[in-house]
């Protein structure tokens, strides 16, 4: 099988995947919303928000390192180094994750009292904390189906962790828990995707087949790698999370719960790109291994192209209907996020595009060279947080994190061109760009509630755009049909 069919053949597990994983998340969150208090809700994803902000750091980096040198050592068969890279990394990782436990159970008063400002949060805090400890037992399934490649397995692992918690959930709701309900549901559901994983993360590397060697070595190996990717993940982290964590500390609970629903939902192509950016990492490593970097630059061109054809037409038909879509999914209390949302949706753009430019990084093991780009863009972000949300609340936050992800897109754009030529029509994307902003300004200017007039207008948005694509030979007949046969 050609890289292309692998290509295509691994991105449809993994859109599938995720598509379908999106719907469970939704729904998790739907039912959470109808429950409880827009505060609760606020509070729960806030405490969720909290933690994994600090799940980054307890990785240390290593889960992108494990799976890099799986990828490489794969390729090498040296499986006793594969096991001891797994050991090491999971051994390392659950050091970290007591740490913070002990530092939970702690301050977890102390956070209820000055930072959550809701009786109880310290507690629920604390058996939250469960969630964070299983999930670095459950990383050692991760790292073996995704290091070796075995995209339709890992495509359904995010998928079973969602589907147990929507079951959980319903279950737990009928009893007397409260918000206890969604939190157990999450500690639960990481607990059973371990064992429901393990037979085939054990089947694809039999990890008690093979001896431990080297660990001091391999700990340093693992390291080199892993610092630079953890203080990378500790600033895209900064970048996707501290606007909840500060919207907590100088806003209400209910301005985090409007936000908690925008963003999310904004966030709904980042779910659909992840068939994409999942599988790049090793797709692209295995390309950097063998030198063929001809493919590698003619697939990324491709990729770029349709992600932003798919992005600018999507974001426009969500833009247009934001009203009716947080209406109808959480209900009327929540409209009032409608501003936030549009902002965000502009902001995913950006996500999307720099997500594929860091997975291009990550794949050359050249990681070092966006460490102080990301790092510098966090602390612009923490700057923009700080100076917008006491005066904008969820408004200030969407904005700070729609122009650090332009930033971080400008930047670490020009950082992958110097590795791989790429070549973009910049100016026919400009110009369905303004296509967009020019159906987009007099429906948000007038605001139109007319669900006919919003239909009347996309219906002819989406014949004049889907003609550009093909005045500007964005788009032919021949490619579509190609894509069609290859899929």
């Amino acid at each position: 099988m050609n890289h292309k069919h692998e290509l295509i053949k691994g991105g449809m597990y993994l859109t599938f995947g995720s598509v379908i994983t999106f719907i469970l998340t939704y729904f998790f969150r739907i039912l959470v919303s109808r429950n409880f208090s827009v505060e609760q809700y606020g509070l729960f994803f806030s405490i969720l928000n909290f933690l994994n902000f600090f799940i980054f750091f307890i990785y240390l980096g290593l889960d992108k390192a494990a799976i890099y040198y799986i990828i490489k050592y794969h390729l090498a068969e040296e499986y006793n180094h594969i096991k001891t890279i797994l050991f090491t990394s999971i051994l390392l990782q659950l050091l970290a994750i007591l740490i913070l436990i002990l530092f939970i159970f702690i301050f977890g008063n102390y956070l209820e009292i000055n930072y959550f400002k809701y009786p109880g949060s310290g507690n629920m805090l604390k058996i939250f904390s469960l969630f964070l400890l299983f999930n670095i037992f459950g990383m050692i399934n991760y790292m073996t189906i995704y290091g070796f490649n075995r995209i339709n397995i890992f495509s359904f692992y995010d998928l079973t962790f969602n589907l147990l918690s929507l079951i959980i959930l319903i279950l737990f709701l009928k009893s007397n828990l409260k918000l206890y309900s969604p939190i157990m549901a999450y500690v639960l559901s990481s607990f059973l995707v371990i064992l429901i994983f393990l037979p085939f993360s054990m089947k694809i590397f039999p990890f008690f087949k093979y001896k431990i060697e080297k660990i001091k070595s391999t700990a340093i190996e693992l390291m080199r790698y892993g610092l630079p990717a953890l203080l990378i993940s500790i600033g895209l982290r900064t970048l996707m999370q501290t606007d909840t964590l500060l919207l907590t500390k100088f806003s209400s609970l209910h301005e985090v719960g409007l936000y908690q629903a925008a963003q999310p939902l904004a966030n709904l192509f980042v779910f659909l790109s992840v068939g994409v950016t999942t599988l790049l990492f090793p797709f692209l490593a295995h390309l950097y291994n063998t030198n063929e970097f001809e493919k590698m630059s003619l697939y990324l061109s491709h990729i770029f192209k349709y992600l932003i054809l798919l992005l600018l037409f999507a974001v426009t038909f969500f833009i247009i209907f934001s009203e009716e879509i947080l209406g109808f999914i959480f209900g009327a209390s929540y409209v009032p996020a409608k501003g936030i949302f549009i902002i965000l949706l502009i902001s995913v753009i950006f996500n999307v595009l720099c997500s594929i430019n860091l997975q291009v990084i990550y794949s050359f093991n050249k990681q070092k060279q966006i460490l102080k780009l990301i790092l510098v863009v966090a602390a612009i972000n923490i700057v923009f947080n700080l100076f917008l949300i006491p005066q904008f609340g969820g408004i200030g936050a969407a904005v700070s994190s729609t122009l650090s992800y332009l930033l971080l897109l400008f930047f670490s754009w020009r950082l992958v061109i110097k590795n791989v030529p790429i070549s973009l029509e910049i100016k026919k994307y400009l110009l369905l760009l303004l296509v967009c902003v020019l159906f987009l300004i007099p429906l948000l200017g007038f605001n139109f509630s007319q669900m006919w007039l919003k239909l009347g207008c996309f219906s002819l948005f989406a014949v004049i755009y889907i003609f550009l694509l093909f005045l500007l030979k964005l788009f032919s007949k021949e490619e579509l049909s190609g894509l069609v046969k290859a899929v």
